[in-house]
Parts: structure tokens; C-alpha cells; sequence
């Protein structure tokens, strides 16, 4: 989820050519084991963005189930 959330954050126009760098998770949920073989899909959402800094949310699916879920923090290089 925080390589989706950081190909999604360097699209924008105020950070392309920048590198993100991860800061960390919080309140990560995760609901069922992803086994090789499923097809997982991301949606990251970019929440707050402050300066360099900013606060997303990431879930995961496989087949419409959520399987994870938790806030992302992110800093901009």
C-alpha cells in the first residue's frame, strides 16, 4: 500500500521528481491471509498533505473482501 500511495503522491505535480520515503503505519487492521496465487488490489487515498509531509489511508482486497487496511505517513526528499 505505501508504494501505491507514493507512485500516487509523485504524479501530482508539486512532487514529481522527488523521492517519498515511507514514515510509518498506524491503526493497520488486517482481516484474512493473502495466499499466493489471489489477486490483490490497493486503493490508497492521500488524506493531508503539509509542506513535505503528509497522511494517507491504504486498503487491500481480494475479490472485493477487504483483507487490510491502516493509515500511511509519508515524508517528500
Amino acid at each position: 500500500m505505501a508504494q501505491a500511495g507514493a507512485i500516487a503522491l509523485l504524479t501530482l505535480d508539486d512532487f514529481k521528481g522527488k523521492t517519498a520515503y515511507f514514515g510509518g503505519v498506524n491503526k493497520v487492521k488486517f482481516r484474512q491471509m493473502v495466499k499466493p496465487g489471489d489477486t490483490l488490489r490497493l486503493e490508497v487515498t492521500l488524506d493531508k498533505i503539509r509542506g513535505n509531509a503528509g497522511l494517507g489511508h491504504g486498503t487491500a482486497y481480494v475479490d472485493d473482501k477487504k483483507v487490510c487496511s491502516g493509515d500511511l505517513t509519508f515524508m517528500i526528499g
